[in-house]
């Protein structure tokens, strides 16, 4: 990570982070996030938040622009590609849902 080199979303994201992530923040997005007794933000399918995916970029990947979703499919396909179990690529796909 380079600030003088990285994107300013990028900068603005890991400047924030480490202003405001504190012990209250963290509590507070722990019960804004939270599953418990049936809260959830949406219900979707898997399908449906892969489509949500398609027009998202991540603001903390400093060396990637793609929309996740195809970050997700990159990452599943070269765990498949390096020969590693079914498992190890659907946790590759699945992994920032």
């Amino acid at each position: 990570y380079d600030d003088t080199t990285s994107p300013a979303r990028v900068v603005e994201h890991y400047r924030d982070m480490r202003t405001f992530q504190t012990v209250e923040f963290y509590k507070q997005m722990e019960e804004k996030y939270s599953f418990e007794n049936g809260k959830f933000r949406r219900m979707m399918t898997i399908e449906e938040a892969l489509e949500e995916l398609e027009n998202y970029v991540d603001a903390s990947d400093p060396d990637l622009d793609l929309p996740n979703l195809l970050h997700l499919l990159q990452t599943a396909e070269g765990i498949r590609k390096a020969g590693h179990p079914d498992w190890l690529q659907l946790t590759g796909l699945l992994h920032d849902m």
